[in-house]
């Protein structure tokens, strides 16, 4: 497994060991493509898409990883109080992320885009936001 998968796959897992204000699963995936039926359910999907690496010694790289949390539910634009639950609610994931490290990877920042398409949300009537945490991982080379 890459290490932008292992990663993404970490943050999947925590994300479903912990109690957040509003019940989900959720997925690892390489796309959040979900029907609006599929969507009256909150849906959150974990995806690794982009990934730099640059030199750090002569036998070891750096990877600056993003993993982005795509969190989206159907909501009509004027229930402004389902759409203020669903932005806190993405909040409250990427605040429980911020700062987190381990033995493989350092978190480097957080950007939360509320909603992520407008338009989405005023013609298809649905919410999505997008948590993009970049990370830095490094590594020896073999």
């Amino acid at each position: 497994m890459s290490r932008s998968t292992a990663l993404a796959e970490a943050v999947k897992d925590i994300l479903n060991a912990i109690d957040f204000s509003m019940e989900f699963t959720a997925m690892r995936s390489y796309r959040a493509s979900y029907t609006y039926k599929e969507l009256k359910t909150l849906r959150v999907t974990v995806i690794a898409p982009i990934v730099e690496q640059r030199p750090f010694s002569r036998v070891g790289n750096i990877d600056d990883v993003s993993v982005h949390i795509i969190i989206q539910k159907q909501a009509k634009p004027a229930d402004i109080d389902t759409v203020d639950a669903l932005a806190d609610f993405t909040e409250e994931i990427a605040e429980h992320f911020r700062g987190t490290r381990c033995r493989q990877w350092i978190w480097l920042e957080t950007k939360i885009v509320v909603p992520y398409d407008p338009e989405d949300l005023t013609e298809g009537m649905v919410f999505t936001s997008v948590i993009e945490m970049r990370y830095q991982i490094a590594w020896k080379k073999v």
